[in-house]
């Protein structure tokens, strides 16, 4: 018979600090904003991915029923505050996979239509996994960047950790405010602090618009 498991992959979308408009935090949050996961899960994915609104997975040992909401009057808000429209759009490249992963594609595409919804042109240019790790290595990664992140431990090392630590070697925000929430995750040895520490910093790293969690993946 047929079964229906999610695994450790965490659908993500970077948001590069070297796109000028999105030095802007209501840009970026405007970008989450417009996403409407359930509706990608539903209708792209037929159920196989459970919406998520940080980076720790149903499972992971900071996983938390924080809730980040689709909300297409607030993306527009939001974009009208930086000077952007649905005729003065907010134009970007939107880096994706291409058959990595189960529609993969279709997913981009489909948030391309909502990001369009709001006053966000995207362009989709799509790369292999190599590809988007020497992007990422040279700073050249595009706006945003559509990736599977694993986490086979369910630590939050393994995901918040060095998914946005300055320090590490996978982050791609960059921002000050970051490391002093994200260290103790490392450096922490309460575990019950540790793993309090973690929901903080996996909250907090979207709730300023640094990194775009979707869906965890079902196989």
């Amino acid at each position: 018979k047929g079964v229906k498991q999610p695994v450790t992959d965490v659908a993500t979308i970077f948001v590069s600090p070297r796109f000028e408009p999105f030095q802007k935090e209501e840009v970026r949050l405007a970008v989450h904003h417009a996403i409407d996961k359930k509706t990608i899960v539903d209708k792209v994915l037929l159920g196989f991915g459970i919406p998520v609104s940080t980076t720790e997975a149903p499972l992971y040992d900071a996983h938390t029923d924080f809730n980040f909401p689709f909300d297409a009057d607030r993306a527009r808000q939001l974009l009208a505050k930086a000077g952007y429209s649905r005729s003065n759009p907010l134009r970007l490249k939107a880096m994706t996979t291409k058959g990595v992963r189960t529609k993969d594609f279709e997913v981009m595409t489909a948030i391309t239509q909502m990001w369009r919804d709001v006053g966000i042109e995207a362009e989709l240019e799509i790369v292999t996994i190599p590809q988007w790790f020497q992007h990422r290595n040279a700073k050249t990664v595009a706006p945003l960047s559509f990736y599977f992140w694993s986490n086979a431990t369910g630590d939050p090392i393994n995901s918040v950790g060095f998914m946005t630590r300055n320090k590490g070697p996978f982050k791609v925000w960059e921002s000050p405010d970051v490391d002093p929430k994200v260290d103790p995750i490392f450096t922490e040895i309460d575990e019950r602090k540790r793993i309090a520490a973690a929901k903080e910093a996996a909250r907090y790293v979207v709730e300023r618009g640094y990194i775009i969690p979707l869906y965890q993946v079902v196989m």
